[in-house]
């Protein structure tokens, strides 16, 4: 067995799940490798999407928002889509890959290559089994262009949405979304802060603006501040190089960066997440059991995300200063509404949605 995971650089969620699966993998010894899909397509082409991809997010989510929305309204089983046939122009050359690295299994956790890995299966007879993981918690548009071998979604009561968007129902494994097996690792909340050296005894609220640094961040940063006294706040802002420039003056108990590499231990350290409703860091925060407040979510399927969150308490809105200050104080100075939300979050999602996801696969290759 030989398995090439396929994803792309939009966002930071698909390469997240990807390599949460590949670290799986390594652990059991399977040989495995991972790509984004659009290596395979003329150069540059990945580095251009990306941009595009972050620009139109981070300046104009307005604009994304409609764009969103009209791919569902032309969305339809009923024929594949333009995003279908753009991802086939570039399957001579992932089929010379996969023949030469002898792959058989393939998994895709963004849609462009689920695309071609379906086109690939209509018109070869390579013999591979094929897996698309879906990131959010909705039916995007045109996952319905894609036919695989098992369709790992992260929910049973999403289930109906993605019949109705013509995915096969027999091909639906509600599993949930993998997330990085060091989410699961156990450790106190005051060993976590302690490793980032932080005060125990001093509240943490951690912001994630997501790797592009969406929202207006110093806004809420400064609001935050101004109201909640002897509590630590740790920013990391992606992307943003203005925001971070701005946010490394607001004072010493504030703590900014660009990237980190320790997202779980922040996860373990956090009296409160605040992020952006992305599927992966969502999913990432309930497996940490950290108390999660959403912002303003890119619109789309982030929408969806944060609708699926609130309804559940899994997390409290906070797409307004106001709402995210309110939210704060209501973990910080209930514990019993902060225990009914662990106690929600425990129970809701599949923890262990990673290593189910490779033992299926394992089961049946």
């Amino acid at each position: 067995m030989k398995v090439l995971i396929l994803s792309s650089s939009t966002g930071g969620g698909h390469n997240a799940a990807a390599l949460a699966l590949k670290a799986q993998l390594d652990f059991m010894q399977i040989p495995t490798l991972f790509l984004d899909i659009l290596k395979f397509a003329p150069a540059d082409t990945s580095s251009v999407i990306s941009k595009l991809y972050s620009k139109t997010t981070v300046k104009t989510p307005a604009l994304f928002g409609l764009l969103y929305k009209a791919g569902g309204l032309i969305s339809t089983p009923k024929f594949k889509s333009i995003i279908y046939g753009a991802n086939t122009l570039y399957t001579k050359k992932l089929i010379t890959y996969l023949i030469q690295e002898k792959i058989d299994t393939v998994i895709c956790t963004h849609l462009f290559s689920a695309q071609a890995i379906t086109y690939i299966t209509h018109h070869t007879d390579l013999p591979i089994k094929t897996y698309a993981v879906a990131t959010d918690y909705t039916c995007i548009p045109f996952w319905e262009d894609c036919e695989m071998d098992a369709f790992f979604i992260p929910h049973e009561e999403l289930l109906q949405e993605f019949k109705n968007h013509g995915v096969k129902a027999c091909t639906l494994v509600p599993i949930g979304i993998p997330v990085h097996p060091d989410f699961l690792k156990p450790s106190s909340q005051q060993a976590a802060k302690a490793n980032l050296e932080l005060d125990p005894h001093k509240p943490l609220i951690s912001i994630m603006c997501g790797s592009m640094g969406f929202g207006p961040i110093k806004p809420l940063i400064i609001h935050l501040t101004k109201n909640l006294k002897n509590v630590n706040f740790f920013i990391v802002c992606g992307h943003n190089d203005q925001l971070y420039t701005e946010l490394n003056h607001l004072g010493n108990h504030i703590y900014v960066k660009k990237f980190i590499d320790y997202s779980p231990l922040l996860m373990k350290a956090s009296d409160i997440l605040l992020t952006k409703p992305g599927g992966l860091t969502s999913t990432e925060a309930v497996v940490s059991l950290t108390p999660l407040v959403h912002l303003t979510p890119i619109p789309g399927c982030e929408t969806c995300n944060k609708a699926f969150f609130t309804k559940h308490l899994l997390s409290l809105d906070g797409d307004t200063p106001d709402k995210a200050l309110t939210a704060c104080k209501r973990l910080l100075e209930d514990p019993a509404f902060l225990n009914q939300m662990l106690k929600a979050q425990a129970r809701t999602l599949n923890h262990k949605a990673t290593s189910d996801i490779c033992d299926y696969i394992l089961m049946h290759s």
